[in-house]
Protein backbone atom coordinates (compact mmCIF):
# COMPACT_ATOMS: atom_id res chain seq x y z
CA UNK A 1 0.00 0.00 0.00
CA UNK A 2 1.50 3.29 -0.93
CA UNK A 3 1.69 5.58 1.66
CA UNK A 4 -0.92 8.99 2.17
CA UNK A 5 0.33 11.94 0.90
CA UNK A 6 2.32 14.58 2.86
CA UNK A 7 0.83 17.81 4.55
CA UNK A 8 2.24 20.93 5.73
CA UNK A 9 4.48 20.37 3.54
CA UNK A 10 4.82 22.79 0.48
CA UNK A 11 6.44 26.44 1.35
CA UNK A 12 4.86 27.85 2.59
CA UNK A 13 2.17 30.24 4.73
CA UNK A 14 4.44 33.36 5.06
CA UNK A 15 4.43 33.42 1.10
CA UNK A 16 0.71 32.99 0.80
CA UNK A 17 0.07 35.75 3.09
CA UNK A 18 2.13 37.65 0.98
CA UNK A 19 0.57 36.72 -1.96
CA UNK A 20 -2.54 37.43 -0.57
CA UNK A 21 -1.86 41.05 -0.04
CA UNK A 22 -0.53 41.43 -3.36
CA UNK A 23 -3.57 40.14 -4.96
CA UNK A 24 -5.61 42.92 -2.46
CA UNK A 25 -3.22 45.71 -3.31
CA UNK A 26 -4.41 45.26 -7.54
CA UNK A 27 -7.46 44.54 -6.66
CA UNK A 28 -7.54 47.89 -4.60
CA UNK A 29 -5.88 49.63 -7.55
CA UNK A 30 -8.37 48.81 -10.03
CA UNK A 31 -11.56 49.92 -7.53
CA UNK A 32 -13.80 52.14 -10.03
CA UNK A 33 -15.31 55.20 -8.31
CA UNK A 34 -18.70 54.11 -7.70
CA UNK A 35 -17.09 51.25 -5.50
CA UNK A 36 -15.57 54.33 -3.45
CA UNK A 37 -18.32 56.72 -2.89
CA UNK A 38 -19.77 58.05 0.18
CA UNK A 39 -22.94 55.46 0.10
CA UNK A 40 -20.61 52.33 -1.21
CA UNK A 41 -17.76 52.87 0.79
CA UNK A 42 -18.62 51.06 3.91
CA UNK A 43 -19.66 47.82 1.53
CA UNK A 44 -17.16 47.98 0.05
CA UNK A 45 -14.36 47.78 2.28
CA UNK A 46 -16.51 44.88 4.07
CA UNK A 47 -16.54 43.22 1.00
CA UNK A 48 -12.95 43.13 0.57
CA UNK A 49 -12.33 42.52 3.95
CA UNK A 50 -14.58 39.09 3.94
CA UNK A 51 -12.53 38.33 0.58
CA UNK A 52 -9.21 38.84 1.85
CA UNK A 53 -9.65 37.11 5.35
CA UNK A 54 -8.24 33.49 5.51
CA UNK A 55 -10.89 30.94 8.16
CA UNK A 56 -8.55 29.34 10.44
CA UNK A 57 -7.71 25.35 10.44
CA UNK A 58 -9.05 23.44 13.39
CA UNK A 59 -9.60 19.84 14.29
CA UNK A 60 -11.24 18.28 16.20
CA UNK A 61 -9.71 15.67 18.08
CA UNK A 62 -11.95 14.24 20.06
CA UNK A 63 -14.02 13.10 17.61
CA UNK A 64 -11.71 10.84 15.64
CA UNK A 65 -12.65 7.88 14.57
CA UNK A 66 -11.65 4.64 13.62
CA UNK A 67 -12.12 1.89 11.53
CA UNK A 68 -10.24 -1.58 10.62
CA UNK A 69 -10.03 -3.97 8.04
CA UNK A 70 -8.02 -6.71 7.17
CA UNK A 71 -5.73 -7.34 4.05
CA UNK A 72 -3.85 -10.41 2.54
CA UNK A 73 -0.34 -8.30 1.12
CA UNK A 74 2.46 -9.74 -0.56
CA UNK A 75 6.04 -9.05 0.90
CA UNK A 76 9.23 -10.27 -0.03
CA UNK A 77 10.54 -12.61 1.64
CA UNK A 78 14.01 -12.97 3.29
CA UNK A 79 15.55 -15.89 0.86
CA UNK A 80 15.90 -13.83 -1.84
CA UNK A 81 15.95 -13.99 -5.20
CA UNK A 82 12.85 -12.65 -6.15
CA UNK A 83 10.55 -14.84 -3.62
CA UNK A 84 7.87 -13.50 -2.13
CA UNK A 85 5.07 -14.69 0.87
CA UNK A 86 1.46 -13.88 1.27
CA UNK A 87 1.07 -12.40 5.30
CA UNK A 88 -2.19 -11.01 6.71
CA UNK A 89 -2.04 -7.42 8.01
CA UNK A 90 -4.13 -4.76 9.70
CA UNK A 91 -5.38 -1.39 8.07
CA UNK A 92 -6.58 0.69 10.52
CA UNK A 93 -8.22 4.34 9.27
CA UNK A 94 -8.47 7.01 11.21
CA UNK A 95 -10.50 9.91 10.71
CA UNK A 96 -10.22 13.36 12.41
CA UNK A 97 -12.68 15.82 11.14
CA UNK A 98 -12.05 19.62 10.72
CA UNK A 99 -12.78 23.01 10.00
CA UNK A 100 -11.82 26.31 8.32
CA UNK A 101 -9.95 26.90 5.06
CA UNK A 102 -9.12 22.73 3.39
CA UNK A 103 -6.32 24.59 1.76
CA UNK A 104 -4.14 25.21 4.33
CA UNK A 105 -3.60 21.89 4.67
CA UNK A 106 -1.00 21.55 1.79
CA UNK A 107 1.37 24.81 3.20
CA UNK A 108 3.84 24.45 5.98
CA UNK A 109 4.24 27.59 8.49
CA UNK A 110 8.03 27.48 7.94
CA UNK A 111 10.29 27.91 4.67
CA UNK A 112 12.03 24.54 5.33
CA UNK A 113 10.54 20.92 6.08
CA UNK A 114 12.70 18.86 7.75
CA UNK A 115 9.86 16.48 8.48
CA UNK A 116 5.98 16.26 7.71
CA UNK A 117 2.74 14.47 8.76
CA UNK A 118 1.15 12.20 6.33
CA UNK A 119 -3.06 12.31 5.56
CA UNK A 120 -5.20 12.35 3.11
CA UNK A 121 -7.52 15.05 2.58
CA UNK A 122 -11.05 14.48 2.37
CA UNK A 123 -13.87 16.92 2.27
CA UNK A 124 -14.14 17.92 5.78
CA UNK A 125 -11.82 15.61 7.95
CA UNK A 126 -8.26 14.40 7.33
CA UNK A 127 -7.75 10.36 7.15
CA UNK A 128 -4.36 8.59 8.53
CA UNK A 129 -4.57 5.01 7.07
CA UNK A 130 -1.38 2.56 9.13
CA UNK A 131 -0.95 -0.80 7.48
CA UNK A 132 0.79 -3.32 9.84
CA UNK A 133 1.34 -7.03 10.42
CA UNK A 134 -0.72 -8.09 13.45
CA UNK A 135 2.62 -8.53 15.52
CA UNK A 136 3.54 -4.83 14.86
CA UNK A 137 0.01 -3.55 16.19
CA UNK A 138 2.07 -1.76 18.80
CA UNK A 139 3.77 0.87 15.92
CA UNK A 140 0.35 2.02 15.12
CA UNK A 141 0.01 3.79 18.18
CA UNK A 142 3.61 5.54 18.51
CA UNK A 143 3.51 6.19 14.47
CA UNK A 144 -0.18 7.89 14.42
CA UNK A 145 1.14 9.91 18.12
CA UNK A 146 4.15 11.35 16.16
CA UNK A 147 1.44 12.46 13.26
CA UNK A 148 -0.63 14.44 15.25
CA UNK A 149 1.86 15.84 17.57
CA UNK A 150 3.33 17.22 14.00
CA UNK A 151 -0.27 18.72 12.59
CA UNK A 152 -1.11 20.44 16.21
CA UNK A 153 2.57 22.30 16.34
CA UNK A 154 1.78 23.28 12.63
CA UNK A 155 -1.75 24.32 12.95
CA UNK A 156 -0.83 26.35 16.22
CA UNK A 157 2.06 28.20 13.91
CA UNK A 158 -0.10 28.98 10.80
CA UNK A 159 -3.40 30.22 13.47
CA UNK A 160 -0.84 32.43 14.82
CA UNK A 161 0.40 33.84 11.46
CA UNK A 162 -3.33 34.09 10.45
CA UNK A 163 -4.13 36.08 13.65
CA UNK A 164 -1.52 38.84 12.89
CA UNK A 165 -2.42 38.77 9.30
CA UNK A 166 -5.99 39.50 9.93
CA UNK A 167 -4.94 41.90 12.89
CA UNK A 168 -3.40 44.30 10.46
CA UNK A 169 -5.54 43.31 7.59
CA UNK A 170 -8.69 46.21 8.10
CA UNK A 171 -6.04 48.78 9.10
CA UNK A 172 -3.61 48.09 5.39
CA UNK A 173 -7.12 47.77 3.37
CA UNK A 174 -8.80 51.02 4.69
CA UNK A 175 -5.22 53.26 3.66
CA UNK A 176 -5.12 51.25 0.56
CA UNK A 177 -9.16 52.05 -0.30
CA UNK A 178 -8.74 55.89 0.92
CA UNK A 179 -5.28 56.05 -1.06
CA UNK A 180 -7.56 54.69 -4.66
CA UNK A 181 -10.04 57.16 -3.61
CA UNK A 182 -7.42 59.81 -2.87
CA UNK A 183 -5.85 58.40 -6.60
CA UNK A 184 -9.39 58.72 -8.29
CA UNK A 185 -10.18 62.20 -6.99
CA UNK A 186 -6.97 63.56 -8.04
CA UNK A 187 -7.95 62.17 -11.72
CA UNK A 188 -11.28 63.69 -11.63
CA UNK A 189 -9.71 66.47 -10.41
CA UNK A 190 -7.32 67.08 -13.38
CA UNK A 191 -9.92 66.75 -15.91
CA UNK A 192 -12.24 69.08 -14.43
CA UNK A 193 -9.82 71.76 -14.12
CA UNK A 194 -9.23 70.79 -18.37
CA UNK A 195 -13.23 71.59 -18.73
CA UNK A 196 -14.67 68.17 -18.34
CA UNK A 197 -17.71 68.18 -16.50
CA UNK A 198 -16.81 64.61 -14.51
CA UNK A 199 -20.31 62.37 -13.81
CA UNK A 200 -19.97 59.67 -11.40
CA UNK A 201 -22.45 56.79 -10.51
CA UNK A 202 -23.72 56.34 -6.99
CA UNK A 203 -25.13 53.08 -7.69
CA UNK A 204 -23.45 49.64 -6.37
CA UNK A 205 -20.62 48.64 -7.75
CA UNK A 206 -20.56 44.67 -9.05
CA UNK A 207 -19.36 42.16 -7.21
CA UNK A 208 -17.17 39.53 -8.83
CA UNK A 209 -17.87 35.39 -8.44
CA UNK A 210 -15.73 34.28 -5.52
CA UNK A 211 -15.04 31.15 -7.07
CA UNK A 212 -13.92 32.41 -10.68
CA UNK A 213 -11.93 35.37 -9.16
CA UNK A 214 -10.80 34.35 -5.72
CA UNK A 215 -8.00 32.16 -5.87
CA UNK A 216 -6.07 33.27 -3.20
CA UNK A 217 -4.92 29.73 -2.20
CA UNK A 218 -4.58 27.11 -5.00
CA UNK A 219 -6.74 24.71 -4.53
CA UNK A 220 -5.58 21.09 -3.77
CA UNK A 221 -6.54 18.33 -6.35
CA UNK A 222 -9.99 16.54 -5.38
CA UNK A 223 -9.60 13.26 -4.32
CA UNK A 224 -10.13 10.59 -7.17
CA UNK A 225 -8.90 7.34 -8.73
CA UNK A 226 -6.09 7.10 -11.06
CA UNK A 227 -7.37 7.89 -14.33
CA UNK A 228 -10.10 10.04 -13.78
CA UNK A 229 -10.28 14.10 -14.75
CA UNK A 230 -10.36 16.14 -11.72
CA UNK A 231 -13.62 18.33 -11.05
CA UNK A 232 -14.65 21.49 -9.69
CA UNK A 233 -14.86 21.53 -5.45
CA UNK A 234 -16.64 24.76 -3.93
CA UNK A 235 -13.88 25.82 -1.23
CA UNK A 236 -15.00 26.12 2.32
CA UNK A 237 -14.73 29.78 2.88
CA UNK A 238 -16.08 30.81 -0.99
CA UNK A 239 -18.61 28.73 0.16
CA UNK A 240 -18.94 30.84 3.61
CA UNK A 241 -19.25 33.83 1.56
CA UNK A 242 -22.41 32.45 -1.05
CA UNK A 243 -23.61 31.70 2.34
CA UNK A 244 -22.70 34.98 4.42
CA UNK A 245 -24.84 37.26 0.94
CA UNK A 246 -27.62 34.75 1.12
CA UNK A 247 -27.78 35.67 4.96
CA UNK A 248 -27.21 39.48 4.26
CA UNK A 249 -30.56 39.21 1.73
CA UNK A 250 -32.36 37.37 3.98
CA UNK A 251 -31.55 39.93 7.32
CA UNK A 252 -33.16 42.49 4.49
CA UNK A 253 -36.29 40.17 3.56
CA UNK A 254 -36.49 40.20 7.81
CA UNK A 255 -37.12 43.37 7.57
CA UNK A 256 -39.51 44.46 5.16
CA UNK A 257 -42.85 43.00 6.29
CA UNK A 258 -44.80 45.08 3.92
CA UNK A 259 -43.06 43.83 1.21
CA UNK A 260 -42.19 39.81 1.65
CA UNK A 261 -44.85 39.10 4.51
CA UNK A 262 -47.30 37.47 2.28
CA UNK A 263 -44.56 36.50 -0.56
CA UNK A 264 -44.41 32.81 -1.90
CA UNK A 265 -41.44 30.38 -1.97
CA UNK A 266 -41.21 30.87 -5.99
CA UNK A 267 -40.75 34.44 -5.59
CA UNK A 268 -38.78 34.57 -2.89
CA UNK A 269 -36.39 32.24 -4.94
CA UNK A 270 -36.43 34.56 -8.07
CA UNK A 271 -35.93 37.33 -5.68
CA UNK A 272 -32.66 35.91 -4.57
CA UNK A 273 -31.69 34.83 -8.44
CA UNK A 274 -31.98 38.42 -9.48
CA UNK A 275 -29.40 39.42 -6.52
CA UNK A 276 -27.45 36.21 -7.53
CA UNK A 277 -27.06 36.95 -10.85
CA UNK A 278 -26.46 41.03 -10.16
CA UNK A 279 -23.87 40.51 -7.01
CA UNK A 280 -21.79 37.58 -8.73
CA UNK A 281 -19.74 36.42 -12.10
CA UNK A 282 -21.84 32.88 -13.23
CA UNK A 283 -24.98 31.90 -13.66
CA UNK A 284 -27.50 31.31 -11.36
CA UNK A 285 -30.32 29.73 -12.40
CA UNK A 286 -34.04 28.91 -11.15
CA UNK A 287 -35.56 25.26 -11.55
CA UNK A 288 -31.94 23.76 -12.74
CA UNK A 289 -32.19 20.13 -13.26
CA UNK A 290 -29.17 18.23 -11.40
CA UNK A 291 -29.64 14.67 -11.04
CA UNK A 292 -33.37 13.90 -9.41
CA UNK A 293 -35.19 16.35 -9.91
CA UNK A 294 -35.27 20.49 -9.46
CA UNK A 295 -33.78 22.65 -7.20
CA UNK A 296 -34.32 25.77 -6.21
CA UNK A 297 -31.41 27.67 -6.35
CA UNK A 298 -28.51 26.39 -8.37
CA UNK A 299 -25.11 28.30 -9.09
CA UNK A 300 -23.01 26.97 -12.20
CA UNK A 301 -19.47 27.43 -12.73
CA UNK A 302 -18.06 26.61 -16.24
CA UNK A 303 -21.15 24.98 -16.55
CA UNK A 304 -21.18 22.43 -13.47
CA UNK A 305 -23.33 22.82 -10.55
CA UNK A 306 -20.98 24.07 -7.65
CA UNK A 307 -23.92 25.11 -5.59
CA UNK A 308 -27.44 23.89 -4.49
CA UNK A 309 -29.74 25.31 -1.96
CA UNK A 310 -33.16 24.61 -1.13
CA UNK A 311 -36.12 27.24 -0.02
CA UNK A 312 -38.67 26.52 2.11
CA UNK A 313 -40.95 27.86 5.34
CA UNK A 314 -41.08 26.34 8.19
CA UNK A 315 -43.53 23.75 8.66
CA UNK A 316 -42.80 21.49 11.60
CA UNK A 317 -40.76 18.53 11.91
CA UNK A 318 -42.44 16.41 8.40
CA UNK A 319 -41.33 18.89 6.01
CA UNK A 320 -37.81 19.98 7.27
CA UNK A 321 -37.14 15.64 6.80
CA UNK A 322 -39.01 15.91 3.84
CA UNK A 323 -36.69 18.86 2.48
CA UNK A 324 -33.06 17.24 3.28
CA UNK A 325 -34.49 13.99 1.22
CA UNK A 326 -35.84 16.60 -1.41
CA UNK A 327 -32.22 18.15 -1.29
CA UNK A 328 -30.22 14.72 -1.14
CA UNK A 329 -32.21 13.89 -4.47
CA UNK A 330 -30.49 16.54 -6.42
CA UNK A 331 -26.97 15.89 -4.87
CA UNK A 332 -24.77 14.06 -7.21
CA UNK A 333 -21.57 12.32 -6.12
CA UNK A 334 -19.78 15.27 -6.81
CA UNK A 335 -21.94 17.64 -5.35
CA UNK A 336 -19.96 18.67 -1.60
CA UNK A 337 -21.94 21.40 -0.15
CA UNK A 338 -25.41 22.87 -0.04
CA UNK A 339 -27.83 25.07 1.75
CA UNK A 340 -31.22 25.33 2.91
CA UNK A 341 -32.91 28.15 3.33
CA UNK A 342 -35.78 28.14 5.91
CA UNK A 343 -38.56 31.18 6.19
CA UNK A 344 -40.69 31.16 8.94
CA UNK A 345 -43.71 33.28 9.46
CA UNK A 346 -44.25 31.86 13.00
CA UNK A 347 -44.64 34.28 15.91
CA UNK A 348 -42.60 32.40 18.26
CA UNK A 349 -39.57 32.64 16.26
CA UNK A 350 -37.18 30.87 19.11
CA UNK A 351 -39.34 27.79 19.63
CA UNK A 352 -38.86 27.43 15.82
CA UNK A 353 -34.80 27.72 16.19
CA UNK A 354 -35.25 25.21 18.69
CA UNK A 355 -36.60 22.13 16.78
CA UNK A 356 -34.46 22.32 14.06
CA UNK A 357 -30.95 21.07 15.83
CA UNK A 358 -33.00 17.71 16.97
CA UNK A 359 -35.50 17.52 13.66
CA UNK A 360 -31.92 17.49 11.41
CA UNK A 361 -30.60 14.69 13.54
CA UNK A 362 -33.49 12.26 13.49
CA UNK A 363 -32.76 12.33 9.98
CA UNK A 364 -31.28 8.28 8.11
CA UNK A 365 -28.82 9.74 6.58
CA UNK A 366 -27.53 12.46 9.18
CA UNK A 367 -24.04 11.84 10.26
CA UNK A 368 -22.83 14.62 13.09
CA UNK A 369 -23.55 17.93 13.50
CA UNK A 370 -20.70 20.77 13.25
CA UNK A 371 -19.43 23.93 14.13
CA UNK A 372 -21.10 26.81 12.70
CA UNK A 373 -20.98 30.55 14.13
CA UNK A 374 -24.26 32.08 13.55
CA UNK A 375 -27.60 32.35 15.66
CA UNK A 376 -29.85 30.88 13.06
CA UNK A 377 -27.36 28.80 11.57
CA UNK A 378 -27.17 25.00 11.31
CA UNK A 379 -24.03 23.08 9.37
CA UNK A 380 -24.09 19.35 9.42
CA UNK A 381 -22.93 16.13 7.31
CA UNK A 382 -25.12 13.87 5.46
CA UNK A 383 -24.82 10.45 3.88
CA UNK A 384 -25.03 10.74 0.10
CA UNK A 385 -28.36 8.72 -1.06
CA UNK A 386 -26.89 6.06 -2.65
CA UNK A 387 -23.00 5.89 -1.73
CA UNK A 388 -22.70 5.53 2.25
CA UNK A 389 -19.37 6.52 2.29
CA UNK A 390 -19.61 9.94 0.86
CA UNK A 391 -20.63 12.65 2.66
CA UNK A 392 -22.06 16.27 1.88
CA UNK A 393 -21.74 19.52 3.89
CA UNK A 394 -25.10 21.26 4.22
CA UNK A 395 -26.01 24.69 6.05
CA UNK A 396 -29.32 25.33 7.24
CA UNK A 397 -30.20 29.08 7.33
CA UNK A 398 -33.37 30.17 9.11
CA UNK A 399 -34.75 33.35 8.86
CA UNK A 400 -38.00 35.25 10.13
CA UNK A 401 -40.46 36.91 7.84
CA UNK A 402 -43.52 38.79 9.98
CA UNK A 403 -46.82 38.63 8.61
CA UNK A 404 -48.09 41.99 7.77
Amino acid sequence: MEPPPYIFAEPDVPSVLEAQQRKLRSEVGELAASSLSTSQFAATEQRLLTRFSIETFEIDWANETVAKEEVMEERPSDLGRGRTFKRQEIVLRITAPFTGDRNLIQFSPVSFVNNAPRAYVREMSLEFVYQRAQQELAKLRPDHDENVRMIKNSVTQINDLLAKFHEQLPVQLRQLLEARRDQLNVVDTQLADLGFNIRRHEGPAPVSFPVTRKQIIQPLPPVAKAGTPAYRVLEQRHYDEILAFLTNMSLGVERSPSTFGETGEEALRDWFLVALNGTFRGDATGETFNREGKTDIAIRVDGNVIFIAECKFWGGEKVLLATIDQLLGYLTWRDSKAGILIFSRNADFTAVLKQIRDVVAKHPNFVRHLPYSTETGFRFLVRNKTDKEREHVVTLLAFHIPKV
